[in-house]
């Protein structure tokens, strides 16, 4: 993921949440000792791993990715180097989203030197709503030269980037 790629002299780890005998997870006390490890952590040999973060994948299979942290605050200045502007969500549920596309699985293919990109304003509709949403242009070369490096026989007109 590029969370691991990018932050790579972190400690992480994933964790699965399942019951004895594999079965998924119920029950009032299981519920508890969950909210716990997401709230407190777990300490493995001596150190403090906190919740970081899940993928929407993860979250389908009870899992979860944890990271070597003295306290809350510093989990969240991680996650605020990967998601700017953090307090502009308007839910939880959106950030949290947002902080799981770092976790998932990917295929880098090309580098794109910060040089040679620039920010554009979202679009947005008459609502308000967010039209694009970090949508963005790649020039037809680079295009060309993310198709060539995943095999693709011909260049596809839109990538999904994360």
């Amino acid at each position: 993921s590029r969370l691991l790629r990018r932050f790579h002299d972190r400690e992480f780890f994933a964790v699965h949440f399942f019951e004895e005998q594999l079965q998924k997870l119920h029950g009032v006390e299981t519920i508890s000792h969950l909210e716990r490890v997401l709230t407190h952590g777990l300490v493995i040999g001596g150190t403090t791993f906190r919740y970081f973060g899940s993928s929407a994948s993860q979250l389908r299979g009870h899992a979860a990715m944890f990271v070597a942290a003295a306290d809350t605050s510093a989990v969240d200045r991680l996650r605020a180097e990967i998601v700017l502007e953090g307090s502009s969500f308007d839910s939880v549920a959106k950030y949290s989203a947002r902080v799981g596309l770092y976790l998932t699985a990917d295929t880098p293919t090309i580098d794109i030197n910060p040089r040679d990109t620039w920010c554009a304003d979202d679009l947005r509709a008459g609502d308000g709503s967010l039209l694009t949403d970090g949508a963005g242009k790649l020039a037809f070369d680079s295009a060309a030269l993310v198709a060539s490096a995943l095999g693709l026989d011909s260049v596809p007109s839109a990538f999904q980037f994360r």
